[in-house]
C-alpha cells in the first residue's frame, strides 16, 4: 500500500501500470504525476499550464505512457528515459 501526496489539488484519474512498476494520477488541473512505487519518487510531470491533460494511458508492456490534452494532441513517452517517443496533433 503507498500513498501519493497531491497536495490540496483533486486527483481525478489513477492508473496503473501493466508492469506494476508506475502509478500515473491526474489532477483537475490537467497535470500527470507518474510515481515510482518501487522507490515512491516523482519519475514525471506532464502537462499543466500549457498543456492541460485529460486522459492516460499505459502501453501494453508499461514502458510507454500515452497523455491526450483537452486540445486533442497526444503525447507518448517513454517511461524510463523520460523523452518524448511521439506527438499526434
Amino acid at each position: 500500500l503507498r500513498v501519493v501526496n497531491s497536495g490540496n489539488d483533486k486527483l481525478v484519474k489513477v492508473k496503473f501500470s501493466p508492469n506494476g512498476i508506475y502509478i500515473a494520477t491526474v489532477n483537475d488541473k490537467g497535470t500527470v504525476y507518474i510515481w515510482n512505487l518501487a522507490s515512491n519518487k516523482l519519475n514525471k510531470q506532464i502537462g499543466g499550464n500549457q498543456f492541460k491533460v485529460i486522459n492516460v494511458s499505459y502501453s501494453k508492456d508499461g514502458n510507454k505512457i500515452a497523455v491526450r490534452g483537452v486540445d486533442g494532441r497526444i503525447q507518448i513517452w517513454f517511461l524510463k528515459s523520460n523523452k518524448v517517443f511521439r506527438i499526434f496533433k
